[in-house]
């Protein structure tokens, strides 16, 4: 009922409107149908209901939007769905993508700093349509509502709680109340997380390793979503026992953004087992 709805107004709007707004609707299309995917699962685990065919066709839609988000989208959800090793091969793809294409990672979002653009990429801005550069390179940060709670790792749930009731009065950070995440950590985040699902340590370590160059690298010019970035790493250390290693990122990720930072839940987590010893 849902996914007909939408898809009635999405029709209509692309009907009725100029070719200017056609044009935005089309580029905004694939994002919509991708969160409206992951809604729509989240809400048949909590029915305990399948998830039928057509859902994933609202994730198929979802490609014609920047490719690396959209597939870690779907890889994410299967991974949470248990589908580990359908999971791995999306990764797979994805990680495929950063080594074959000039790719950069573009963050609109208030108050973080974006990406500063290879040579390369500036280059093919001049020679490459729009719609291709968004499909092949250029990555928008992932975003998570809270009706899609059961399609992405539980720990980033404490991302929600990062938001203070009240300190945002215009309104321009409302993204603070989501999951919100970069491509790349993200990508090692869940390869990290599938490998040890699928008893495969050698994989899970390399990318524990490459989320982990990831965010000192990032670290110096704190652009995107570096703070959750953290936030994973550390929790990657915390699934090793490694709370000293995990300390240190969720404290590195508050001396970058030391409010609004969801951070300090896992601090206190930590500090929290530390006394129950």
């Amino acid at each position: 009922m849902i996914s007909h709805l939408v898809n009635t107004k999405l029709q209509s709007m692309s009907d009725t409107r100029s070719d200017l707004e056609q044009d935005v609707v089309s580029r905004l299309t694939p994002f919509l149908c991708s969160t409206l995917a992951s809604i729509l699962v989240s809400r048949c685990i909590d029915l305990g209901q399948t998830i039928t065919k057509d859902i994933f066709n609202w994730y198929q839609l979802s490609l014609d939007s920047d490719r690396m988000s959209s597939m870690l989208k779907f890889a994410s959800m299967l991974y949470c769905r248990g589908h580990y090793e359908r999971a791995a091969e999306v990764l797979s793809y994805c990680e495929g993508l950063l080594e074959k294409l000039e790719v950069c990672q573009c963050c609109g979002h208030y108050e973080r700093a974006g990406q500063e653009p290879s040579t390369e990429f500036e280059n093919k801005l001049i020679t490459t349509s729009n719609t291709e550069m968004l499909k092949k390179y250029i990555m928008i940060c992932i975003t998570f509502t809270r009706e899609e709670i059961n399609c992405f790792p539980q720990h980033l749930a404490f991302e929600m709680l990062r938001g203070i009731e009240g300190e945002d009065k215009l309104g321009t950070a409302k993204w603070k109340y989501n999951v919100v995440t970069d491509c790349i950590p993200f990508l090692y985040y869940l390869q990290h997380l599938n490998s040890r699902e699928l008893h495969q340590p050698r994989i899970a370590q390399i990318a524990l390793h490459n989320l982990h160059e990831y965010t000192m690298d990032t670290m110096e010019t704190e652009h995107g979503h570096i703070d959750t970035a953290f936030n994973m790493l550390g929790h990657c250390y915390e699934l090793q026992t490694r709370q000293d290693l995990a300390w240190m990122c969720y404290n590195n990720s508050m001396e970058i953004y030391d409010r609004c930072n969801a951070s300090i839940w896992h601090a206190a987590r930590l500090l929290y087992q530390f006394l129950q010893r």
